[in-house]
């Protein structure tokens, strides 16, 4: 036979075989869940008045060493007044400029309390968010989560424990569609609460997730950008587009909205949220 056939009929069994592997591949609710994830949050609505169930506020000791405490948490969608993006670089920088990063926001309220929502790998028991597991969540090997939590959580988590970089930007973005990103969530919270769905590295990520979510929404930014998959940078997508609240130039305003340090020193203190802000 052809070597070149040979060499065709390899390729096409080996793709067929990978083919099967990634379709047979289902998500799955029932697994050894972490126990910061061990439970999803879901969220009613009675018209204008919303309950979050599940809302997580972890205290830790460090990284590793946490307990996991939840609550309910109800309010008014019109008590939604601004929303905050914040952006957690970590790993190494690549060519051009490039560094991998976490994303999520916050939800300002009136009254002055803060609901952060991020979007994750569902991590399971040994699971961890590398290199290898950027391959592996191409792979249909994470499920997806939404942790619905406090600031003193995920702030803390990452200033305080791991002692990452951490920017929380104010963004420019109108009462009204903060509350409908607000309500875009709620739907696809309450989807993943009973049809579990997987991460996707490229096409179901942090970012990727909520700027789809912004664009709906009307906010631009564009449909596609590699910044989206190594998203330290992100903020200069959202700063070319006025989306921050910010006279500053960017380099100044990376600088002037990096919280690590602040966070730090704050975090005891019962207004944590507010101590962060400028």
């Amino acid at each position: 036979m052809d070597q070149h056939i040979i060499l065709f009929l390899i390729a096409a069994a080996l793709c067929a075989a990978f083919l099967i592997y990634y379709y047979s591949r289902k998500p799955n609710h029932n697994r050894n869940w972490t126990l910061d994830q061990k439970e999803l949050p879901s969220i009613s609505t009675y018209g204008d008045l919303v309950t979050i169930h599940k809302v997580r506020n972890a205290t830790y000791k460090n990284q590793n060493d946490y307990n996991v405490h939840y609550y309910d948490k109800t309010f008014r969608i019109t008590d939604l007044k601004k929303l905050w993006l914040i952006i957690e670089p970590f790993g190494p920088t690549l060519p051009f400029c490039l560094q991998a990063a976490h994303v999520f926001v916050s939800f300002e309220l009136t009254d002055g309390s803060f609901v952060s929502i991020s979007v994750e790998i569902r991590k399971k028991e040994g699971d961890m968010f590398s290199i290898r597991g950027a391959i592996n969540g191409i792979l249909r090997y994470y499920e997806l989560m939404y942790v619905v939590a406090d600031e003193k959580d995920t702030i803390q988590l990452r200033t305080n424990h791991r002692k990452d970089d951490v920017l929380l930007y104010p963004l420019a973005v109108p009462q009204k569609t903060v509350q409908n990103i607000f309500k875009g969530f709620v739907d696809e919270i309450n989807e993943l609460f009973e049809y579990p769905s997987f991460f996707h590295t490229i096409t179901h990520n942090c970012t990727t997730i909520l700027v789809r979510n912004f664009r709906k929404n009307n906010i631009t930014l564009p449909a596609w950008s590699i910044l989206y998959l190594f998203p330290a940078h992100v903020d200069a997508l959202f700063y070319s587009q006025n989306l921050i609240e910010t006279k500053l130039s960017l380099k100044e305003a990376r600088k002037y909205f990096h919280i690590t340090q602040v966070a730090q020193k704050n975090g005891d203190t019962t207004d944590f949220s507010k101590k962060i802000r400028h």
